[in-house]
């Protein structure tokens, strides 16, 4: 193949993939649970452009626009670093779970939601008449929880 087909066939792959993209933020504008047509959403493109007072049309397309593209903006973050993954480790089939990302992440998880599900502990206890009695049996009783999730078996 020559250069120049090649640069032609991307010129045309990335041109036809930039239609694809401005075309589901169209159609991302005109689904919801009140539908546009492609007439109303242009003309709230225009509303919003202009600074003109904003009608409804206008407020949910600014509502959806913000969405859509948040949403468009994640999924091509989330695709490059997939890409950066494999080009670095120099595997395609390279994923989260091969540097342990996906269980660090887990760890945080858990962690945040144990200091947090202790957090409602340590509120009630001191609205009660008796803070120091009631804390000591919920942490005796959270960690009787525990000890028992973890004793259980893992199949049935």
């Amino acid at each position: 193949m020559s250069i120049a087909l090649v640069k032609n066939r991307a010129k045309i792959s990335l041109s036809v993939l930039l239609i694809a993209a401005l075309l589901s933020l169209a159609l991302a504008g005109c689904i919801g649970s009140v539908a546009f047509t492609p007439v109303e959403l242009i003309k709230a493109v225009a509303e919003l452009l202009n600074g003109s007072p904003p009608s409804l049309t206008a407020t949910l397309l600014d509502l959806r626009l913000h969405r859509a593209l948040t949403a468009f903006v994640t999924g091509g973050t989330l695709a490059l670093a997939g890409v950066l993954m494999q080009a670095l480790l120099r595997n395609p089939l390279a994923d989260p779970y091969v540097l342990g990302i996906s269980g660090g992440a887990a760890v945080g998880a858990l962690t945040a939601m144990f200091f947090l599900g202790m957090a409602w502990m340590v509120d009630l206890s001191a609205r009660s008449p008796w803070p120091a009695y009631y804390f000591f049996w919920r942490i005796k009783i959270s960690k009787a929880v525990a000890l028992q999730k973890a004793v259980q078996p893992l199949c049935c």
